[in-house]
């Protein structure tokens, strides 16, 4: 039971500047280039990046947010011939076989060219992805590093790279229902004004059903002791039942939000 349809690496291209999760430009065999995402690096998240990375996926179609296309992509020893790096080999030959990429996007530029665009369609977008890095935890797009490219010859804007999103939690607070680190940082805060209510609705229609049908798709070999069906359940359910306090970043004191200390009934 899979949401996405699975892709084969077939060639090695170079690996993407300034990524701390060291994802990496490859082609696949649909002829597409993708921006892969592995577990390699045990130290920049391991297999969570790589549950964060589809959760989020299937999120962002609820929120209708415009992000590339996502498919599995299963890697093999053909595909790790072409890597002459041989380091960087060894490493990826140590992580599931099945991973996950998007499909690359030529021709973007940096997304301050979209903030020089002012219209309200902008505005309500912008306040949309606020929103559902609150509600997935994802603090990873302040000025810095956005994560948000900017398509010029189309107005469009794509929402990219969620590595960093619903796992931090586990390390920063004290409650699965708290507001993301360092709220005010967020690239669009000056966006995070006004009624929330619309927002609210999109969240507080996830039902159950729905979340336990996501945690269910994830490939079984991604989850681990601490990012397992149990705490992913507890993670979606609580942040949608106060997602109201959330998006208003009411900060509340509750127990460590640690998977020993969860309890679903």
């Amino acid at each position: 039971m899979k949401f996405l349809d699975t892709v084969i690496a077939t060639h090695y291209i170079c690996p993407l500047p300034n990524s701390s999760t060291n994802a990496l430009l490859i082609i696949c065999n649909d002829g597409k280039e993708y921006v892969l995402k592995h577990a390699g690096l045990k130290d920049a998240g391991g297999t969570n990046i790589l549950i964060a990375e589809y959760l989020s996926y299937l999120v962002a179609q609820r929120f209708n947010l415009p992000i590339p296309e996502h498919r599995f992509i299963q890697l093999n020893e053909k595909f790790f011939s072409t890597i002459a790096e041989k380091k960087l080999s060894t490493m990826l030959k140590t992580c599931p076989e099945l991973c996950i990429g998007s499909v690359f996007i030529h021709g973007t530029t940096s997304f301050e060219d979209a903030l020089k665009i002012k219209n309200n369609s902008y505005k309500m977008l912008f306040k949309t992805i606020f929103a559902f890095d609150q509600y997935l935890y994802n603090a990873d797009r302040f000025i810095e590093n956005p994560n948000l490219l900017f398509i010029p010859q189309t107005n469009d804007v794509k929402v990219i790279d969620h590595s960093m999103a619903i796992w931090p939690i586990l390390d920063f607070e004290e409650s699965l229902t708290a507001p993301i680190k360092n709220r005010t940082e967020h690239v669009l805060f000056p966006y995070a004004k006004g009624d929330w209510s619309y927002f609210v609705s999109i969240v507080k229609e996830i039902y159950d059903v729905t979340i336990e049908y996501y945690i269910n798709t994830i490939p079984e070999e991604w989850f681990t002791e601490d990012m397992d069906k149990r705490f992913l359940t507890e993670f979606f359910q609580s942040r949608r039942d106060k997602i109201g306090d959330i998006l208003k970043g009411v900060r509340k004191c509750q127990k460590k939000a640690t998977n020993s200390n969860l309890s679903l009934f």
